[in-house]
C-alpha cells in the first residue's frame, strides 16, 4: 500500500450513497411512469371498449334486417317469392337510415346443378332478363345463388353470383346451415367493391323451409332453401361511428385462422409511432376478430401527466450532493489509518522473518533485535539490543572485516551479500551464514545505521558436502555394476530361449522390435525373422486399442500421444506399467493377454528400448467371469430375498454366517458379535418345540435319506419369536462323505402373521357372505310369496267373462308381472355379479316376441308424460335366435326405464338393426336413445359404478338405487357385448351394445303374416317426426304402400271435396294424442263428412292408453277396427289391421273375448297341498280344482306330516312348502318319507326359493321335484304328471348326471320303460326313430361346427338339444355321453373348447348314436305284434275337429310324446272351412321337434279361426 496520504475518492460507502440516492430516484421516477402509462391504458381501454361495443351493435343492426327479410320471405312462401315483393318490402324500410353502412339486403337460393337451367330461366323471367351465372371459380358443387339484392343500383355486379363457387363465401354460408345462426364471412372482396382488396362481408342468415330452424345438423342442411344477406364494406359500416379521438390508430383483423391474420381495416395508415399498443380477440357471428389499439405521442400530450424528467434530474442532483458528503468523510478516516497500518506491517515482518534482521547505530550499538536473530543466536532481545553488534556474534578474527564492511554501507557504497560465519551464544563453533547489510536512512537521507539480514547456511553447506561423498561412491557402484551387467545379459538371453510360455518382445526407442522370443512365436504365430528389425508391437493391436488407451491417457494425464508412445507413456514416465490388452495374431485370433512394459537402460542408465513381457490371460479371464457372475447372482438373489447364507464345515463344526444371518437370529450387525460360530450356537436359537424336527431334517439330508426344507421358529434375545423358511445343500467328497453344508434363512413371520390376518378375513367375509345370502332368500321369499297371489289371482281373472278391454289389461298385466318375477332375482341377487355366479340360460326366442313383451312391461312407466316410447326395428333381423331372452329383456327394460325416467319430453327409441349375418350367425346393433337431461363426459365416467348415479341431485328428482347400469353393463359383458354411451347435457343420451348370436330356424305362430295377401295403401298421421319415419319404415318392410302427414288438419284437408290429394287408403294409423286436433275430435270430423267420402278404416295407434278410457268412442264401431299401444312393432301393425279387415278371411273381433274349455288335466287326481300363507292356500287350491284336480289343504308342516300318515286319504301327490313356521317342508318330507307306505309318494317342493343349493336340498331330503313360485299352472301340470308318471322315485339334480356309469350300463333303456313314456303307442315310437336319427346327426354336426370356431353358446345349445331328444327316445349311453360334455363345459366357462371338450366328441357321438339306433329299431321288431295299429284319419265336422284340437292341446301343455299320434290321426285332406291347411301343416316340423309352446301359440291361432 503507498505511503501517501489519499484525497478524496470513490469508495464502497460514497458509490453505495450515490446508488441508493440513484435507486431511490429511479424508483421514485418509475411509480410516476407506472401512474402515468396506467391512465394512458385506462384512457385507451375506455376508448377501445367503446368502439367495439358501437362495432357489435352495428353488426346486431344487420342482424335485425336480415332476421326480418327473412320473415318476409317465409311469410309469402319461398316458391311464390318474386323480385317485385323483395324489393317493395325493402324499400319500405328506409335502409340507408335504418341500416348505416349496409350496402344493401338481399337473398341467395340454394340451387343443385341440375336446377340451375330451370333457375336461370326463372330469374331471367322475374324482371331480370340479363340474369346470369358468375363464378369467381370453377364450381362443380351445389350452387349458392344471388337472386335478389336491393337497392340493386349500387349491387348490380352481385346479381347472379355463384357465390360457393368461392371457399370463403361458401365455407361461411354452410357454416350458417349447420349452426342454423347468422354468420359473417372471412375478409373478402367485394365484387361491386373490387378496389378495396380484402375489406368487406357477407352477413348471411340461413332460411329454413318450415320457417323454425331444425334440430339436427342433418335436418338443417336437407331443410335449408337459402339465405338472407348483406354485404358490408368496413369503412362504410364504421364510416359514421365516433370509434375513435384524435391520435388514436385503430386496425381490425379476421384471426379465425390463426395461422392467416387478415387485416381489414385501418384507420390511419399513415401513423409513423404507434405507442401503447392494446390487442383483444372478440368473437363476432362464426369469426374471431382481432382490435388493435394505439396512440400516437399527441394523445399523452393530451393528458395531465407528472413530468417524470423533472422527477429524475431533481434526484440526481440530491444523490451527487449526498456521494460528496461521504466522500469526504471517507477520507479523512482513511489516511489517519494508512499511518497506524503502516507501523504495523514493518513490526509484523521484521517479527515474523525466519532471517536474523539485526539494527544497530552508526556506532555500531544494537537497536533491534527480532525473534529470527533470537532463534539463531541464542540471545533474547533484552540481552542483545545496547550491545555492540560485532563484539556480540562476530568471531575475533573476523572482526576487523566485519566492520569494514559496515563502513561501506553506511559511506553508500555497494556490498554484495556475502557469506562468512558467526558465533551463537552456546554453540562450540562459529556457524556459516549469508548475510546482506543496508543502511538506515533518516528523513534527510543522510545513514544513521546499518541493517543486517543474516540467514544460517549450516544445512546448504552440510548439502554439498554430502553430493561430493556420494559422487565418489556412484563411481565405484558404476565399475561394480558394469560387472554385474554383462552376466545379467547372459543370463537374459538364455532367459529368453527358455521362456516358451511367456511371450518377451523388446524393443528400441523407436518401436522396432528388437527381441521375439519364443513364447512371442507361439502367442502370436509370427516367425522372429519377420518381425525383428521389420515391425513394431502396434501390428499386434487393433487401432481402436489404441486410441482408448490414448483417450484414457488424455483424460489422466493431460496430454495427447499417438503411435507407439501409447504402448510406452506410463513405462516411461513411471518406469513401468502392466495393463491388459487384446493382441490379433498372424492369423486373425484375438488373444487377451497381460502385458508388462518397463524401459530398458544401458551401463549409463540411459534409456534405450523398452521391454514387453505379454502373459496370455484367456483362461484366467473365463474363470474370474464364472466366478464374478456366480458371486453376483448369489449376492442379488440373497439380498433381494434377505436370504441368510450360512455354511457350517462338519470336520471343525464351524460355522459362517453372512450379514443377514445376524440380523435374522440378533436383530444386530455381524460387528457386534465377537465370539465365534459352531454347530451347538445355531441350535440354541431354535424354538425347542422344533429344536427335534429341525435337527432330524438336516440330518437326514446329510446322510441322503431326505431333503433340508422345512420352516422352523427361532427365540430372538428378547424372547420374541420369528419364523425362517430354511433350506440347504450338502456337498461331498469324491467318496461321497459330507465334507460341506450351505444354506439359506428366509424370514417369513410377515408372510404367517398375513396368512393369518387373511385366514380371519376370509372367514370374516364367508361369514357375511352367508349373511347376505341367508337375508337375500328371506327376502326372495318374502317378495315371492305375495307375487304368488297376484299371478294367481290374475289367471283366475282370466278365467271369467271379460270385454276385450279387460281381458288385454288383464293379459298385459299378468305378462309385466312374469317379467318382474323373472328380473327379480336378478334386481335381489346382486351379489351374483359380485361374486361372477351369474350364469346365462340361452335358449331359442322371436325377437317379435321379447319386443313385445318389453312394451307391455314399458307402456306402464310412460305415466301421463309428453314422451313416446318408439320401436325401429330392421326388417332384416332374424325371426329366432338362440340368446338369454330373459337377460336381454332385462338389460333393454333397465335401458328403456331409465331413457323415460330422465326424459321429460320428446321420445325414447329403442333401435334394433342387424349389422352382419352369416350362415350361422347374426351381429344385432342395441341402442336406447332419449331426448333427456343427457349425462356430462365426467358423470359417464362414474355412471357404471355401484349405487353412483349421474350426480347426486339426480337421485333426489329422479329416484334409483344407482344398481340398473351396472347390472346391464355386466349382462352384455357376458353376452358378448360392451355397452356404451354417447351423451350431451340437455341433449339426450344414447346407450348401445353390439350381440352376435346364433340364428334359429324355427316355424313361428305368426308365419301367416310374412307375405300379405295383397298390396295394402296407408296414411300414417302422428305429429312426432321420428314417430312417422319408424312408422313408415315398418310399414313399407310389410309390403304396404305408406303415405305420412303430421296433423289431423293436413287429413281433414286431404278428404275434403276437390282437394286433388289421393284419399284412396285401406287404412289409417292414426296418433290419438296431437296438438290443436287430437284423434278423436278428428274422428268425428271424418264420420260428419258427406257419404260420397269413403273413410279408411282406422287403427288408433297412441301412447297414452288411459285416453281410450275417456273417450265416448267405440273402437269397435266402424270406421275403427282395432287400437295399438305404443311402442308397437310391424308385426303388431300387420295382425292388428289383418284382424280388423274381415275382407281378407279373418273374423271381427267379438266384443266379448271367447273362452276357450280344454280338457281338465287332472281329473280324479287327490292332492295335498302344504302351505302357511292363506292367500297362497288359496290360490293353490283354485288353480288346481279347475284342472279337475280333488285338492286338501294343510295349514303347517306338522299338519301336513300328520294328515298324509293318517291315511283317510290316498293322496296321488303332495305339494309341499319349504319355508313354514313349525317345521319347514325338508324336515317334513324326512318324516313322511321315514314311514315305508309313503317312501314312494310323489312330494314337490313349492318354494320361492330358487337357487341350486335349494334344489339339491330338495333332492336330499327326497323330493320328487321343485317348483318356483309364484306358480305357473301349465308348469305345476306338467310337473305333476311328470312326477306321476316317473319310476316314483326321488329326482336326481342334474350334478348327479356327470357320475360314471358302470362299464356294462345298458345302451338303450329297456324297451317297456320307453314304450311307457310313449303310452305304449309303439307306432309312434317307430314313425320317430328315423327323424330322431336325421336330426341327432345334424345336431351332432352343429357342435362340431361349435367347436371349431370357438362358440360355447351355440355348442352348449347343441348338446342341451341332444339331451332332451336322447332322453325322450331312451338313448342311455348317448344321454350319458351329452351330459358328461355338458359338465365339461360347464366346469370350464372359460377354457377354449378345444380344450374343455374332448378332440373326439362328435365321433363318439355319432357310433354312440348309431349302437343306439340299431338296438332300439331291433327292440321295437322284437315288440311290434304288440303295437297297436294307427288310426286312419277320417273327415270330422267343425265341432269335432275343434275338440280334437283342444285335446292336442291339453296333451301339449303336459309336455305328452302322444300329442304327435293326435295330430296324425287328424283328416287333413278335408279341413272345416275358415281353418288353413297350410297353417295345420306347419303343426307338424313343430312336433318332431318338440317345440311344444310354438306349437301351442299355433293352435290358439287355428281355434279362434273355428
Amino acid at each position: 500500500m503507498s505511503n501517501q496520504l489519499t484525497l478524496p475518492h470513490f469508495g464502497k460507502w460514497s458509490i453505495l450513497s450515490l446508488l441508493a440516492g440513484l435507486l431511490i430516484t429511479a424508483l421514485t421516477v418509475n411509480e410516476v411512469n407506472k401512474r402515468n402509462e396506467q391512465l394512458i391504458v385506462e384512457a385507451l381501454d375506455s376508448i377501445a371498449l367503446d368502439a367495439i361495443e358501437q362495432m357489435r351493435g352495428r353488426i346486431n343492426l344487420y342482424q335485425y334486417g336480415l332476421t326480418a327479410a327473412r320473415g318476409a320471405i317465409l311469410m309469402v312462401g319461398s316458391e311464390n317469392l318474386k323480385r317485385d315483393l323483395f324489393r317493395t318490402f325493402i324499400n319500405s324500410r328506409a335502409v340507408d337510415t335504418e341500416f348505416p353502412g349496409a350496402r344493401g339486403f338481399g337473398f341467395i337460393q340454394r340451387v343443385s346443378q341440375a336446377d340451375l337451367p330451370d333457375f336461370v330461366a326463372f330469374a331471367q323471367a322475374d324482371g331480370w332478363p340479363d340474369y346470369t351465372l358468375k363464378e369467381l371459380s370453377p364450381n362443380r358443387a351445389e350452387r349458392f345463388m344471388i337472386l335478389y339484392i336491393e337497392p340493386v343500383e349500387r349491387n348490380v355486379q352481385a346479381v347472379g353470383l355463384d357465390i360457393g363457387s368461392e371457399k370463403h363465401r361458401r365455407a361461411a354460408a354452410q357454416g350458417a346451415i349447420d349452426t342454423g345462426l347468422a354468420q359473417l364471412t372471412s375478409p373478402i372482396t367485394l365484387v361491386q367493391a373490387s378496389g378495396q382488396s380484402q375489406q368487406s362481408f357477407l352477413f348471411l342468415l340461413p332460411v329454413f323451409a318450415q320457417g323454425v330452424t331444425p334440430v339436427t345438423r342433418a335436418e338443417r342442411n336437407a331443410l335449408a332453401i337459402g339465405w338472407t344477406y348483406n354485404a358490408l364494406l368496413m369503412d362504410e359500416v364504421l364510416a359514421d361511428l365516433d370509434l375513435t379521438t384524435d391520435h388514436i390508430h385503430l386496425e381490425l383483423f379476421d384471426v379465425t385462422d390463426p395461422n392467416h391474420r387478415v387485416q381489414f381495416y385501418n384507420n390511419d395508415r399513415s401513423a409513423t409511432q404507434d405507442l401503447h399498443r392494446r390487442t383483444s380477440t372478440h368473437p363476432m357471428f362464426g369469426r374471431s376478430w382481432e382490435a388493435q389499439f394505439s396512440v400516437q405521442p399527441g394523445f399523452i400530450d393530451a393528458l395531465t401527466l407528472t413530468n417524470v424528467g423533472q422527477i429524475a434530474i431533481l434526484g440526481l442532483i440530491i444523490s451527487l450532493l449526498a456521494t460528496g458528503l461521504v466522500m469526504s468523510t471517507q477520507a479523512s478516516r482513511r489516511n489517519k489509518q494508512l499511518l497506524i497500518d503502516q507501523q504495523s506491517r514493518l513490526a509484523a515482518i521484521v517479527e515474523s522473518s525466519e532471517d536474523a534482521i539485526i539494527s544497530n547505530n552508526d556506532q555500531g550499538v544494537i537497536t533491534s533485535w527480532n525473534n529470527g536473530a533470537q532463534r539463531i543466536f541464542g540471545f533474547t532481545a533484552s540481552e542483545a539490543i545496547g550491545q555492540n553488534v560485532v563484539a556480540l556474534i562476530v568471531p575475533a578474527p573476523l572482526q576487523a572485516d566485519e566492520t569494514a564492511q559496515g563502513k561501506k554501507v553506511q559511506a553508500n557504497e555497494a556490498v554484495p551479500v556475502y557469506e562468512t560465519h558467526y558465533q551463537a551464544k552456546s554453540a562450540p563453533y562459529p556457524m556459516p551464514v549469508a548475510v546482506t547489510l543496508s543502511a538506515l536512512i533518516d528523513s534527510q537521507g543522510l545513514a544513521q545505521g546499518v541493517s543486517r539480514t543474516i540467514r544460517d547456511i549450516s544445512g546448504q553447506k552440510a548439502a554439498e558436502a554430502a553430493i561430493v561423498e556420494l559422487n565418489i561412491r556412484l563411481e565405484s557402484q558404476i565399475l561394480e555394476r558394469t560387472e554385474a551387467l554383462a552376466e545379467l545379459n547372459t543370463l537374459f538371453v538364455n532367459v529368453l530361449r527358455a521362456s516358451s510360455e511367456v511371450a518377451i518382445i523388446a524393443t528400441d526407442l523407436n518401436g522396432l522390435v528388437t527381441v521375439f522370443n519364443s513364447g512371442a512365436e507361439r502367442l502370436l504365430t509370427y516367425k522372429p525373422g519377420d518381425v525383428i528389425g521389420q515391425l513394431s508391437p502396434l501390428v499386434f493391436h487393433s487401432q481402436a486399442e489404441i486410441d482408448r488407451h490414448a483417450d484414457e491417457i488424455w483424460h489422466h494425464f493431460n496430454e495427447r500421444v499417438s503411435g507407439f508412445n501409447t504402448l510406452v507413456f506410463k513405462a516411461k514416465r513411471f518406469g513401468s506399467e502392466t495393463h491388459h490388452w487384446t493382441y490379433i495374431a498372424c492369423d486373425g485370433a484375438q488373444v487377451p493377454v497381460s502385458v508388462a512394459v518397463t524401459g530398458i537402460f544401458n551401463e549409463t542408465e540411459e534409456l534405450v528400448g523398452y521391454l514387453c513381457i505379454a502373459t496370455d490371460i484367456s483362461r484366467q479371464l473365463e474363470h474370474e467371469r464364472d466366478i464374478l457372475a456366480a458371486r453376483d447372482q448369489l449376492e442379488m438373489a440373497a439380498s433381494i430375498a434377505n436370504l441368510g447364507i450360512w455354511t457350517w464345515t462338519l470336520a471343525d463344526d464351524g460355522l459362517q454366517w453372512n450379514d443377514f444371518m445376524y440380523s435374522l437370529y440378533y436383530d444386530r450387525p455381524k460387528s457386534d458379535k465377537n465370539a465365534s460360530l459352531d454347530f451347538d450356537h445355531w441350535q440354541k436359537c431354535i424354538h425347542p418345540d422344533d429344536l427335534e424336527p429341525t435337527s432330524s431334517s438336516l440330518a437326514a439330508a446329510i446322510s441322503g435319506t431326505g431333503h433340508y426344507d422345512l420352516v422352523f421358529r427361532i427365540i430372538l434375545p428378547d424372547g420374541r419369536i420369528r419364523f425362517v423358511q430354511a433350506g440347504a445343500r450338502v456337498e461331498r467328497n469324491s467318496s461321497g462323505e459330507a465334507i460341506r453344508v450351505t444354506g439359506f434363512n428366509l424370514d417369513v413371520t410377515s408372510q404367517r402373521e398375513l396368512e393369518a390376518v387373511l385366514r380371519s378375513a376370509k372367514e370374516q367375509s364367508d361369514a357375511a357372505s352367508a349373511a347376505k345370502s341367508t337375508f337375500l332368500a328371506n327376502m326372495s321369499h318374502e317378495i315371492r310369496t305375495p307375487m304368488n297371489a297376484v299371478l294367481g289371482m290374475l289367471h283366475l281373472v282370466q278365467q271369467s267373462d271379460l270385454t276385450v278391454h279387460q281381458q288385454d289389461y288383464i293379459a298385459k298385466a299378468q305378462k309385466a308381472s312374469k317379467s318382474l318375477l323373472g328380473l327379480l332375482n336378478d334386481i335381489l341377487d346382486y351379489s351374483k355379479i359380485e361374486a361372477g355366479k351369474l350364469e346365462l340360460d340361452p335358449h331359442s326366442f322371436a325377437i317379435e316376441e321379447l319386443m313385445q313383451d318389453l312394451a307391455i312391461v314399458l307402456s306402464g312407466t310412460q305415466g301421463n308424460s309428453d314422451v313416446e316410447l318408439l320401436f325401429d326395428l330392421d326388417p332384416k333381423l332374424p325371426k329366432h335366435v338362440f340368446a338369454d331372452k330373459l337377460r336381454l329383456k332385462q338389460v333393454l327394460i333397465n335401458l328403456a326405464t331409465n331413457a323415460l325416467k330422465f326424459t321429460r319430453q320428446g321420445e325414447v327409441v329403442v333401435q334394433i338393426k342387424e349389422q352382419s349375418r352369416t350362415a350361422q350367425e347374426s351381429t344385432i346393433a342395441i341402442s336406447i336413445r332419449d331426448t333427456g337431461i343427457g349425462i356430462s363426459p365426467e358423470q359417464i365416467e362414474r355412471i357404471f359404478e355401484g349405487f353412483v348415479q349421474a350426480e347426486n341431485s339426480t337421485t333426489r328428482r329422479y329416484g334409483g338405487t344407482g344398481l340398473g347400469l351396472v347390472i346391464t353393463k355386466n349382462l352384455v359383458t357376458m353376452m358378448g357385448g360392451e355397452l356404451l354411451v354417447d351423451s350431451m347435457p340437455d341433449r339426450g343420451s344414447c346407450f348401445y351394445f353390439e350381440l352376435t348370436m346364433p340364428v334359429v330356424t324355427l316355424v313361428s305362430a305368426d308365419d301367416r303374416w310374412q307375405f300379405p295377401d295383397q298390396s295394402l295403401n296407408l296414411l300414417i298421421v302422428d305429429d312426432n317426426r321420428i314417430a312417422r319415419e319408424i312408422m313408415t319404415a315398418a310399414v313399407t318392410s310389410l309390403g304396404w304402400w305408406p303415405t305420412a302427414v303430421e296433423s289431423a288438419q293436413d287429413v281433414l284437408d286431404r278428404f275434403q271435396p276437390g282437394s286433388g290429394l289421393d284419399t284412396n287408403f285401406d287404412v289409417m294409423l292414426l296418433d290419438w294424442r296431437m296438438p290443436n286436433l287430437d284423434g278423436g275430435a278428428l274422428i268425428k270430423a271424418l264420420l260428419a263428412l258427406p257419404d260420397n267420402i269413403t273413410v279408411p278404416k282406422i287403427v288408433v295407434v297412441t301412447a297414452h292408453g288411459e285416453d281410450l278410457t275417456e273417450t265416448d268412442i267405440g273402437f269397435m264401431q266402424p270406421p275403427m277396427i282395432g287400437y295399438l299401444t305404443k311402442p308397437v312393432t310391424p308385426q303388431q301393425i300387420k295382425v292388428a289391421i289383418y284382424k280388423g279387415l274381415p275382407k281378407l278371411g279373418q273374423r271381427p273381433r267379438a266384443e266379448t273375448a271367447p273362452v276357450v274349455v280344454a280338457q281338465k288335466r287332472l281329473e280324479h287326481l287327490k292332492l295335498l297341498v302344504v302351505e302357511d300363507n292363506e292367500l297362497n292356500r288359496q290360490v293353490a287350491q283354485e288353480l288346481l280344482a279347475m284342472e279337475g284336480a280333488q285338492v286338501d289343504l294343510a295349514e303347517g308342516g306338522i299338519v301336513g306330516v300328520a294328515t298324509v300318515l293318517a291315511g283317510q286319504v290316498a293322496y296321488d301327490l303332495v305339494l309341499m312348502d319349504l319355508q313354514m313356521p313349525d317345521i319347514d317342508g325338508l324336515e317334513a318330507t324326512r318324516r313322511i318319507r321315514s314311514h315305508g307306505a309313503f317312501r314312494d309318494l310323489p312330494i314337490l317342493a313349492m318354494t320361492a326359493n330358487v337357487s341350486a343349493e335349494d334344489r339339491l336340498a330338495c333332492a336330499a331330503a327326497g323330493m320328487n321335484g321343485h317348483l318356483g313360485k309364484p306358480i305357473d299352472i301349465d308348469r305345476v301340470v306338467a310337473s305333476i304328471i311328470h312326477a306321476l308318471a316317473g319310476a316314483n322315485q326321488p329326482s336326481k339334480i342334474d350334478a348327479d348326471a356327470i357320475v360314471a356309469s358302470p362299464a356294462d350300463s345298458p345302451i338303450i333303456e329297456k324297451i317297456e320303460s320307453i314304450m311307457k313314456r310313449f303310452g305304449d303307442n309303439m307306432p309312434l315310437f317307430i314313425s320317430l326313430l328315423p327323424t330322431f336319427n336325421d336330426v341327432s346327426a345334424k345336431l351332432i354336426s352343429d357342435l362340431e361346427r361349435a367347436i371349431a370356431h370357438q362358440d360355447p353358446s351355440a355348442a352348449a345349445a347343441a348338446l342341451h338339444t341332444l339331451k332332451g331328444s336322447g332322453a325322450n327316445m331312451g338313448a342311455s349311453a348317448f344321454l350319458k355321453k351329452i351330459r358328461d360334455a355338458e359338465a365339461l363345459l360347464k366346469a370350464a366357462p372359460y377354457e377354449p373348447l378345444v380344450k374343455a371338450l374332448p378332440s373326439n366328441l362328435a365321433q363318439q357321438l355319432r357310433q354312440i348314436l348309431t349302437q343306439s339306433s340299431a338296438l332300439l329299431q331291433q327292440a321295437t321288431a322284437e315288440k311290434a305284434p304288440l303295437a297297436t295299429p294307427m288310426l286312419t284319419g277320417t273327415a270330422l265336422p267343425s265341432a269335432d275337429f275343434k275338440a280334437a284340437l283342444v285335446e292336442l292341446k291339453a296333451q301339449l301343455a303336459i309336455g305328452s310324446l302322444t300329442a304327435l299320434t293326435l295330430f296324425d290321426q287328424l283328416p287333413l285332406e278335408s279341413l272345416p272351412r275358415g281353418l288353413s291347411q297350410h297353417k295345420m301343416l306347419g303343426l307338424k316340423p313343430l312336433l318332431i321337434e318338440l317345440n311344444y309352446p310354438a306349437a301351442i301359440r299355433t293352435l290358439d291361432e287355428l281355434l279362434v279361426g273355428l
